[in-house]
C-alpha cells in the first residue's frame, strides 16, 4: 500500500494543481479575448456614414481653422461616446447570450436595424428642415395631411419606409457576419474603465470648451447644440457661474442674466382668459363681414406685380402694412397669433383646454355666422377643434390637386356671401388656400416664370441648394401666380353680390418660406426674413388706401378688426398686439417652430433683429442681425423688446 503522504504522491498533487491552474488560465485568457467581427465592422461605418450626414448643417463659414477644427472634434466625439455605449452594450449583452447565438443574432440584428433606422430618417429630416425625430416630428407625422404641411414629399416617405424593411433585412443578412473574425484582442476591466476615463475627460474639455465659446456668445454654439442628435451642453446658469467667476462678467457679452419675477411658470398654473373683460359693455357698431384670407407658405419676397398682379392693384387701393410679420414659423403657431392675437406661446393651454378666440366668440355672439372654408383639413395639431370656435361650419373639398382644391374653395367663398347678401345676416369666413404649399403644384396656364422644376418634387435632392434652386423658386413663384387669380375671382364674386362696401377683407399667410438661402428649405427651422415676413392688406368699409410703415405683427390684426366693429378700447380687448391703425409701435415677436410651447424667438426691432431662447427662466441671445451687440441698456429698443417678450408669456397666468 502505497504511504498517500510520501513525497512522490506529494509532487504528483502538486502537477494535477499546475495543470489545473493552467488550464483555468488558458479559458480565463480564452474568454477574456474578444473578437472584432466583420459585422461590427460594417455595422460601425454605416452608422458613422449617416451621422456624418448631420455635419452638414453646421454652417462653419467666417469662422477660423481653430474653432472649426473644434466642431468638427465635438461632432466626431459626440459620435464616439455613442458608439462606446453602444458597444458596452453589445458586449453585455454577448455575455448574457454567450450561449445562445441564434437568440443573439436576432438581438443584434434588431437592435442595428431600429438605429440605423432612426439615424437614416433623422438625417433625412434634419438635411431638409433643421428639425430632429423628436416628438414634434413624431405627432405630426401621426397628423392627417402632414407630410403636405411639413413639406414632405410622399417620394421621401417612401425613401423613409424602405429602410425599415432593407435596414432589418441587411442586418438578419450580415450578423452572420459576426462568425468571420477580423482581429482578436484581450482587455481586462481596468482596460474598459481606462478607455472610458480618457473619453470621460475628453468629453469634459469639450463641454469646458463648449461653456467657453457660449459665455463668449459665438453664435456657432448654437447650430453645433442642435445639429448631432443627443448632443448634450451645460445649463445656461451654470455656465454664466462658472466663467463668470473665472473670467468676470463683461459688458461686451451678448448674455442676459435671468430677470427676476419673470421666469417661466410651472405647467400646473391655469390661464387667465379672456381675463376680467365685460361683454355687457361691449357694443357692435358695425356688422361688416369678414373675410380673412390665409394664403399658405406665402413669403413677402416674391409678391410683386409680376407675380401677383391683383394683389397688387388691390393693395395699392386698401391698407398695406409693408413690415409684416407672422406669429410663429409655422401653421399652428401662425394662425394661432392671427386669430387670438396672442403670442404663441400659450398654444398648447388652448389646445389642451379647447378654448375658443374671444374675437370668434364676440363675434358668434352678435349673430355673426362663422366659416371655415379651407382647401386641407386643419386637424394639424387639433387646430379644427377650438381656433374658430366651438362648431364652425366647415368646407374641405373631396379631393383632388391643391390648385383644384383652391378653385373649390373660392366658389364655396362666394357662395357664401352670395347667400348672406340676401339674408342680410353678418359672417366670417377663415379662406385657406394651398397652391402656395409644397410642392407647389399648378395648372399649365399659369407657367409663367421658366425653366422651372417639373413632376414630384424631391426634396432631399441636393441639386435644390444649387443648379435647381431658382427652378425651384419659379415653381413657387408660378404657384403664387395662380393663387392670385383665384384672390381675384373672389373679390370679384364679393363685388357681384353688393356686399364689397360691407366686407373687411384681410389677405395674408400663415408663415413665410425658404429655398435653402440659409441652408433650410420650407420652414419651421430658422427665424429668419424668408420665413418671418408675410404680406398683409387689409381693406375696411370706409378707409381708403393708407401705407403702413410701422412694423406689424399677426398678434395685431383681430384686435383691428374687431376695433371697426365693436365699441371697445384697445386695453378693454384680451390681445397681446396693437391696433394697426393706431400710433402705437415696438418690436414684434416671431416664435420658432416647437410642438408644445416655443422656447426660441425673433425679436424684430426697427433697426435690429434678435434672435434668443428661454432658458429654465434664463434669455439667452443666440444671433444679433446686423452684426453687432443687443444693448443691455434698459432703455434701448432691444432691452425693451426682450423685458417685453418674457413679460407676454407671463401675462395670462394665474
Amino acid at each position: 500500500m502505497n504511504n498517500v503522504n510520501s513525497p512522490y504522491h506529494a509532487t504528483l498533487q502538486m502537477q494535477d494543481v499546475t495543470e489545473s491552474v493552467s488550464h483555468m488560465t488558458e479559458s480565463e485568457s480564452k474568454n477574456n479575448k474578444k473578437t472584432l467581427t466583420l459585422y461590427t465592422i460594417i455595422a460601425f461605418f454605416s452608422f458613422a456614414f449617416i451621422y456624418s450626414q448631420y455635419m452638414g448643417g453646421v454652417n462653419t463659414s467666417g469662422l477660423s481653422d481653430g474653432l472649426s477644427l473644434y466642431i468638427a472634434f465635438s461632432f466626431w466625439l459626440h459620435f464616439l461616446t455613442f458608439a462606446s455605449v453602444a458597444f458596452l452594450v453589445i458586449y453585455f449583452v454577448e455575455r448574457i447570450l454567450v450561449r445562445r447565438k441564434k437568440i443573439r443574432l436576432v438581438l443584434f440584428a434588431v437592435a442595428g436595424s431600429l438605429l440605423t433606422i432612426y439615424l437614416y430618417m433623422d438625417s433625412k429630416i434634419y438635411s431638409i428642415m433643421n428639425l430632429h425625430l423628436n416628438r414634434f416630428v413624431v405627432e405630426a407625422l401621426t397628423q392627417e395631411d402632414v407630410l403636405n404641411e411639413m413639406g414632405v414629399s410622399p417620394k421621401l416617405l417612401i425613401l423613409a419606409v424602405l429602410p425599415m424593411f432593407l435596414f432589418l433585412a441587411t442586418h438578419t443578412l450580415i450578423s452572420p457576419l459576426s462568425r468571420f473574425t477580423v482581429a482578436t484582442f484581450s482587455f481586462g476591466r481596468r482596460v474598459v474603465v481606462l478607455l472610458f476615463f480618457v473619453l470621460a475627460v475628453f468629453v469634459c474639455i469639450d463641454k469646458l470648451l463648449f461653456s467657453y465659446f457660449y459665455f463668449k456668445a459665438q453664435p456657432f454654439v448654437f447650430q453645433l447644440r442642435e445639429a448631432p442628435p443627443a448632443y448634450v451642453v451645460p445649463h445656461p446658469y451654470h455656465i454664466n457661474k462658472l466663467y463668470g467667476y473665472l473670467l468676470g462678467n463683461d459688458p461686451e457679452i451678448n448674455f442676459i442674466a435671468p430677470l427676476e419675477g419673470l421666469v417661466a411658470a410651472s405647467e400646473s398654473e391655469r390661464l387667465d382668459y379672456p381675463g376680467n373683460m365685460e361683454r355687457n359693455d361691449i357694443v357692435m357698431l358695425h356688422d361688416y363681414n369678414i373675410v380673412m384670407v390665409v394664403v399658405e407658405s406665402l413669403r413677402q419676397l416674391n409678391i410683386d406685380s409680376n407675380t401677383a398682379p391683383f394683389y397688387t392693384k388691390l393693395a395699392s387701393e386698401t391698407i398695406r402694412a409693408n413690415h409684416h410679420y407672422t406669429g410663429g414659423n409655422t401653421t399652428h403657431f401662425g394662425l394661432f397669433s392671427l386669430l387670438y392675437g396672442l403670442n404663441p406661446y400659450y398654444f398648447h393651454d388652448f389646445r389642451l383646454s379647447h378654448v375658443p378666440p374671444v374675437g370668434i366668440s364676440l363675434l358668434g355672439e352678435n349673430g355673426y355666422s362663422v366659416y371655415s372654408t379651407t382647401a386641407r383639413t386643419m386637424r394639424w395639431y387639433d387646430m379644427d377643434k377650438f381656433m374658430l370656435g366651438r362648431s364652425p361650419d366647415t368646407f374641405i373639398p373631396d379631393g383632388g390637386k391643391n390648385y383644384e382644391r383652391d378653385k373649390q374653395v373660392t366658389d364655396r367663398s362666394i357662395e357664401i356671401a352670395r347667400d348672406h347678401e340676401k339674408t342680410g345676416k353678418p359672417y366670417i369666413n377663415f379662406i385657406l388656400y394651398y397652391t402656395t404649399h409644397a410642392d407647389y403644384e399648378h395648372p399649365d396656364t399659369h407657367t409663367i416664370f421658366e425653366p422651372e422644376i417639373t413632376g414630384r418634387v424631391d426634396y432631399s435632392d441636393e441639386e435644390l441648394r444649387g443648379r435647381d434652386r431658382q427652378k425651384m423658386v419659379n415653381r413657387y413663384k408660378n404657384a403664387i401666380h395662380y393663387v392670385d387669380s383665384e384672390l381675384e375671382r373672389l373679390v370679384a364674386g364679393i363685388k357681384k353680390t353688393g356686399a364689397w362696401d360691407n366686407t373687411i377683407l384681410i389677405v395674408t399667410s400663415d408663415h413665410g418660406e425658404e429655398f435653402f438661402e440659409e441652408n433650410s428649405f420650407g420652414h419651421n427651422s430658422n427665424l429668419n426674413e424668408y420665413q418671418m415676413r408675410v404680406p398683409l392688406l387689409m381693406h375696411i368699409p370706409g378707409k381708403g388706401s393708407i401705407d403702413i410703415e410701422k412694423l406689424t405683427s399677426h398678434m395685431d390684426v383681430m384686435q383691428t378688426v374687431l376695433g371697426e366693429i365693436f365699441n371697445t378700447e384697445i386695453e378693454e380687448l384680451p390681445f397681446q398686439g396693437r391696433n394697426i391703425l393706431s400710433n402705437d409701435s415696438g418690436v414684434v415677436y416671431v416664435a420658432k417652430a416647437h410642438y408644445q410651447r416655443p422656447g426660441s424667438y425673433a425679436i424684430v426691432g426697427n433697426e435690429q433683429k434678435v434672435v434668443v431662447n428661454l432658458q429654465g427662466g434664463f434669455l439667452e441671445i443666440e444671433s444679433v442681425s446686423p452684426a453687432g451687440e443687443a444693448s443691455q441698456d434698459g432703455n434701448s429698443e432691444m432691452r425693451r423688446g426682450m423685458i417685453g417678450l418674457l413679460k407676454q408669456t407671463q401675462e395670462l397666468r394665474k
